[in-house]
């Protein structure tokens, strides 16, 4: 790549320097506008404690790749991220950021390339944008951070994205919890260059639908595509240590499936609302193996609030502690790679459909497998008034801190606005909604926390398999039909076993299969109506958000945190609270959870 600064210019010079009291968080790179001073460099401050931040110098064309989780190349014969470091800048020095950014097959991850000659950095996410990376333009400069709490001394708190953390559990809309701080979204690309540490943005970069028309409806050529797709990715696994948790869920078995023959071990969690435990047993028979079942301690939070602080980067709530229990497990024995199934059901299974599609086609056509899903995109505000609830997880609050819906809209607009480019369809906009805001929602529950610790594979986070999934007809997809053939074609001796939620199973027909779901779905809600079951179907927090705020030693964490943050609380309206007790109601736990791990955060 050709240097586009004249010859004779003092390239960049990089400086690293060691954290100061365990800070940052993250990784943190500052770039000062140096026009009118002698200054020349750029400041990198690694992430404290996270062991997943790599770093690759490349000699030759001066540049620094810095990677904060796990990333791997196209060209890539095995995870190692140095393998890929070294393949991303070759990319680089022949096609420069973009054709870098296309060389990237997968991973969770954020990455710094710093180009020494041209004097120019870099900041790319991964696909959807799941490991943080935020900026902030001051007046000095600009600083990179892929973890927010190391910019809160820079600016001030934002009271809507309090509120609206308060509202969801997490930000679905905000990008921040500070005025200033951005986060870099999917696909995009942020470019500085100095001297004048001039910021430039690219475009939202999502993923793109093939015509309606030009779509795979054929089971067999569907299935044979997306198993070379998930071939290719576990090829790159030799003899690697590997952990994986095992659930009654179609993702984490096809990931048990696939490395049945690696030097793996299988971890499975007693969620006592769910029937997980038998499922996930019945499923390592099946493939010839075992599964460890495991209990989720009570006082996880207060154990583990050193990971909270720095490990939950997108912030979700406490109300999902559980993953410090599974963090706790999966890392006891020091493997190499954690294997997890974020966002399975979306992009092979389409859970949207279960979710966001009711009503979109009559009950009938959904029975007999005549759907379609080929009704074209409707206005940017309907798709505001589907997500309104983002996944259920809406608490509407008291007295002042209440959020503002038609900013909340208005954002959602935004977006749906952005997606209309790519998408053909309602059911598309809806999928690629879906993809994004629940990547914002429930990805800190697994695969970024885990990141801190150890290396985390996502085969549905690969470029490939998504590709594929996007390249196959929704009416193919909808319900489980995709994920259904490719047992049945690869791993048949599974195929007795039924999947947890819905209660079918592979070998069923695609009539007997969704008869089966709603069946039970029905089932299930008339045990919730009589206060003798529970109306999702995997289970419920409920038996853990009462576990976390019944432990003596979370209840004197989350008190002395709301003492700490009583002012900034009582700034977004919130001047009182009041600590549950037994007879206190599970909504109103919830609420406290997500006061309390608000208050973790502005009181860090």
């Amino acid at each position: 790549m050709e240097s586009h600064f004249a010859a004779g210019v003092p390239p960049l010079r990089v400086e690293y320097r060691a954290p100061e009291l365990e800070r940052p968080f993250g990784l943190l790179v500052t770039i000062a506008d140096c026009s009118h001073s002698s200054s020349r460099s750029v400041t990198v401050t690694p992430p404290a404690k996270w062991r997943t931040f790599s770093r690759c110098r490349s000699d030759r064309n001066s540049l620094h790749l810095l990677a904060v989780g796990h990333l791997y190349a196209n060209d890539a014969t095995s995870f190692d991220v140095q393998e890929s470091l070294k393949l991303l800048a070759d990319a680089y020095s022949a096609a420069g950021v973009k054709g870098m950014q296309e060389a990237v097959a997968g991973g969770i991850f954020a990455l710094i390339v710093i180009d020494e000659i041209n004097r120019t950095i870099h900041a790319i996410c991964d696909l959807l944008a799941c490991m943080p990376l935020f900026y902030h333009r001051g007046r000095h400069g600009i600083t990179l951070a892929t973890n927010q709490l190391d910019m809160r001394g820079q600016c001030d708190v934002s009271r809507d994205a309090c509120v609206e953390y308060l509202t969801y559990g997490y930000l679905p809309f905000s990008p921040s919890l500070f005025t200033g701080v951005e986060r870099i979204g999917p696909g995009q690309i942020l470019t500085v260059e100095r001297p004048s540490a001039q910021c430039l943005e690219s475009d939202h970069r999502l993923p793109t639908y093939p015509a309606p028309q030009d779509r795979i409806i054929d089971p067999s050529e569907a299935c044979a595509k997306l198993d070379a797709a998930f071939s290719t990715f576990f090829s790159r696994v030799g003899d690697e240590r590997l952990v994986a948790g095992l659930s009654g869920g179609y993702d984490s078995r096809l990931i048990a499936a696939y490395t049945r023959d690696r030097n793996r071990r299988l971890v499975t969690f007693g969620n006592p609302s769910t029937l997980e435990v038998e499922t996930a047993e019945a499923v390592a028979a099946a493939l010839g193996s075992s599964t460890q079942v495991f209990d989720i301690p009570g006082d996880a939070p207060s154990r583990c609030a050193d990971d909270f602080i720095r490990g939950m980067q997108t912030l979700d709530s406490l109300e999902m502690s559980q993953v410090f229990g599974i963090l706790d497990e999966l890392t006891s024995r020091d493997e190499d790679y954690v294997l997890d199934g974020f966002l399975g059901g979306e992009v092979v299974g389409s859970h949207y459909f279960y979710s966001l599609l009711r009503g979109a086609e009559p009950p009938w056509r959904v029975l007999t497998a005549t759907d379609r899903y080929l009704t074209p995109p409707q206005p940017s505000a309907t798709y505001a008034d589907r997500l309104a609830s983002a996944y259920g997880r809406r608490l509407d609050l008291d007295g002042e801190a209440r959020l503002d819906n038609e900013q909340v809209e208005a954002r959602l607009m935004r977006m749906a606005d952005e997606q209309l480019q790519v998408c053909h369809t309602d059911a598309d906009m809806l999928e690629l909604l879906s993809y994004r805001i629940r990547t914002r929602c429930v990805i800190a529950c697994g695969p970024v926390t885990f990141l801190r610790r150890v290396s985390v594979l996502c085969p549905f986070y690969d470029k490939a398999v998504v590709t594929t999934c996007l390249s196959v007809a929704k009416a193919l997809r909808a319900g489980d039909r995709l994920y259904n053939a490719l047992w049945r074609r690869r791993f048949p001796e599974c195929t007795h076993i039924p999947k947890e939620s819905t209660g079918g199973t592979p070998h069923q027909s695609t009539f007997g299969y969704r008869a089966t779901h709603f069946r039970n779905a029905l089932w299930r809600r008339m045990k919730a109506q009589l206060g003798c079951g529970y109306a999702k179907a995997g289970g419920d927090v409920t038996d853990f958000v009462a576990m976390y705020c019944m432990s003596s030693q979370n209840r004197t964490l989350f008190k002395a945190a709301l003492d700490s943050a009583r002012d900034q609380l009582a700034a977004i309206g919130v001047r009182s609270w009041v600590e549950p007790s037994n007879s206190t109601s599970s909504l109103d736990m919830r609420r406290y959870l997500r006061l309390s791990s608000l208050a973790l955060l502005l009181s860090s």
